[in-house]
């Protein structure tokens, strides 16, 4: 997996292991440098998340190194999730229409497009969960890019994209 120079790559992820514990993970740093813990203007607690049996050790693992994480409900963490993979998805994206762009240059060069993205995923898993995101899901998700704005773009797992433009 190719990373950014001296990126140490942390990679935003959703776990569920034994006894259905789940952890929505908003890390990541340069190399040297502390993890962002995904505190961002909108959400200055941070955005890692655990639910399940064991989410308040996990929460207490992390807190004991200095990282933030809240133990949310499985309703609350499946929304917090959902927005993670919007996010993802809408900046992988625009990210791959514009080679070499990075997060940051995405959220401010190419704010139209990954906010129009930003709805219309937003738009159809709220339907199809039977779910309401909080108001400013754009807002919150481009605040999460300003704090990773370092971060490469990339779409690794779908091969044969030729023309992104379709």
């Amino acid at each position: 997996m190719a990373t950014a120079p001296n990126t140490a790559k942390v990679t935003p992820a959703v776990i569920v292991g034994v006894g259905r514990v789940g952890r929505l993970q908003e890390m990541g740093s340069k190399l040297g440098e502390p993890p962002t813990d995904g505190k961002t203007d909108t959400n200055p607690e941070g955005l890692t998340a655990a639910y399940g049996k064991w989410a308040s050790a996990v929460a207490a693992r992390l807190h004991a190194g200095g990282l933030s994480c809240k133990v949310l409900d499985k309703e609350a963490f499946q929304k917090q999730m959902l927005e993670k993979l919007i996010w993802i998805s809408a900046f992988m994206l625009v990210g791959a229409r514009h080679p070499g762009a990075t997060v940051g240059v995405v959220e401010k060069e190419f704010r139209n497009e990954v906010s129009s993205l930003i709805t219309e995923l937003a738009s159809a898993a709220a339907a199809e969960k039977g779910i309401v995101f909080e108001e400013a899901i754009e807002e919150r998700l481009c605040a999460y890019a300003c704090a990773v704005a370092h971060f490469p773009t990339a779409v690794k797992e779908v091969q044969g994209f030729v023309n992104l433009s379709l």
